[in-house]
Formats: structure tokens, sequence, C-alpha cells
């Protein structure tokens, strides 16, 4: 007998099935957005809103537009910018989000490695991310509340990852909806 907390409700039948059946299937996929070099020292960011979030460095803001994979630069000053976004992550202390209802993120950072390990598990499945970084100043991942990115950066570079979740598939054995 399934419990109501491990239950999920299928997409496309509409009746709901345990993780455990099957029949019943939920995938999501990773998806790494292509954005060109956005700052050679980045201080931090927004996260995104409605698909947008901000960068800023010492000279500039930027915004980029994850739909698109652009980056536009804006006339704002980068310290006011960062006074007015209390919130942004970089070289501030605001912790990341590391864990939301289907989603988990770990990683432990090392500033001298070449390179920092991140683990992501998405509805069961593990994804490992290995991140170049070229500074030992700050490091963050951090997934965004709505499921929808994970974000990792570092002074040089930044990642967004986007969470595509699949139809709930049932196989050939679910015969009726």
């Amino acid at each position: 007998m399934d419990q109501p907390a491990f239950r999920l409700q299928s997409a496309i039948t509409g009746h709901t099935k345990s993780p455990s059946d099957s029949a019943f299937h939920l995938t999501t996929s990773m998806r790494k957005i292509e954005l060109p070099r956005i700052s050679e020292r980045i201080r931090g960011f927004t996260l995104p809103t409605d698909g947008l979030m901000h960068v800023f460095d010492y000279d500039e803001v930027f915004c980029v537009d994850l739909g698109r994979a652009s980056v536009e630069v804006l006339t704002d000053n980068p310290y006011a910018f960062d006074a007015e976004h209390p919130e942004s992550l970089g070289v501030s202390d605001n912790p990341p989000l590391l864990l939301t209802n289907r989603i988990s993120v770990a990683y432990s950072f090392d500033p001298v490695a070449d390179s920092q390990p991140v683990q992501v598990l998405v509805d069961g499945q593990r994804y490992d991310i290995s991140f170049r970084t070229l500074s030992g100043d700050w490091f963050v991942a951090t997934l965004t509340a709505d499921e929808r990115y994970l974000i990792i950066a570092e002074p040089y570079m930044l990642e967004v990852y986007a969470f595509e979740a699949g139809t709930a598939a049932a196989t050939a054995d679910t015969v009726n909806s």
C-alpha cells in the first residue's frame, strides 16, 4: 500500500502511480544554457525572475536573458546595484539554495582546486558536474526556488543549467487511463 507522501501524479493519464510502479516513469533532464562570456571578474548575481538574471562585476551590470541565451550591458552602477540587491550571491555571505522538493545539490568548495565537483540529484537521477575554477576567492552553486535552474559561478565563470521536466511516461503494460 502506497503512502500518500510518496505518490506522484501522472501528467499523461491523470492517475496517481507509485514511483515503485514499473508502469510510471518521471523524467527530468538537465540542459546547460550556452551563454556568452559575461565578465572577467564577477562579484555577484541575482537569481532569475521570468527568465532574466543580473550579473555584476566591479565596473558593469549585465542582464542575462536565459530564454535567448543573451547578455546585455546595463548602465546601472554596480555598487548601487549590489546595495539594492542584498539577496545576491557571489562575494556575499548569502547562503545558496541547495535543497528543494525534488532537487538537491552538494559540493564542498576547495579554494586551491582547479575544479569543483558538484553533485545534483533530480528525481532520483544523479548528475555530476566538474566546474572549472580559476579563482579561489569564492564559489557558489545554487538552485532556484521554482526548480527551473541551477547556477554555478565563480569570479571568472558562470554556468546556468535548466531543468526540463519530461512528461510522465507510461510503459506498454499501462493500458487504461
